[in-house]
């Protein structure tokens, strides 16, 4: 399961807990960081402020994997690493001897923002070489409802 502490990577992490406590199956949550020199000058101003908010990340995956362990026969294991998230998490499927489903959240990037960082999510579902769960951004159904409320 791919985590960046968003609600919908957090949802999306739920539901495939849920699948796989049907199946027995384990878990593992992947955070990747971005490595230093990927981003623009901006970006890296927006990457040093999530380090300085997360750290690196391993205590709210601790929270969050004690959360779904109550979903799975075990509590999910942990994977921080710096570099690209896609990748990480596609070659972190890859390493699996298993059949891996792989479980990330979509935060509806607007397209110069999608253009610039990329998409986690499409890059996986475009390049994944097994099954791929995307929970659907929170604020796409908010401005739907939004949209729908305007009309009638």
């Amino acid at each position: 399961m791919g985590d960046d502490f968003s609600g919908e990577a957090e949802w999306a992490g739920e539901l495939a807990a849920r699948i796989g406590g049907l199946f027995d199956a384990s878990a593992l949550l992947v955070l990747g960081f971005p490595s230093p020199g990927v981003y623009s000058h901006a970006e890296t101003s927006r990457v040093r402020a999530s380090k300085s908010m997360f750290g690196d990340g391993g205590e709210l995956l601790r929270r969050r994997a004690v959360r779904l362990g109550s979903l799975l026969t075990e509590r999910p294991a942990i994977k921080v690493s710096a570099g690209d998230a896609a990748i990480i998490i596609r070659e972190t499927a890859a390493e699996s001897e298993k059949p891996t489903l792989v479980a990330v959240g979509s935060r509806s990037l607007d397209a110069l923002r999608r253009l610039a960082l990329g998409s986690v999510s499409t890059d996986i579902l475009r390049t994944a070489s097994g099954p791929v769960l995307v929970f659907p951004s929170a604020a796409k159904d908010r401005e739907a409802h939004q949209s729908r409320s305007a009309v009638e």
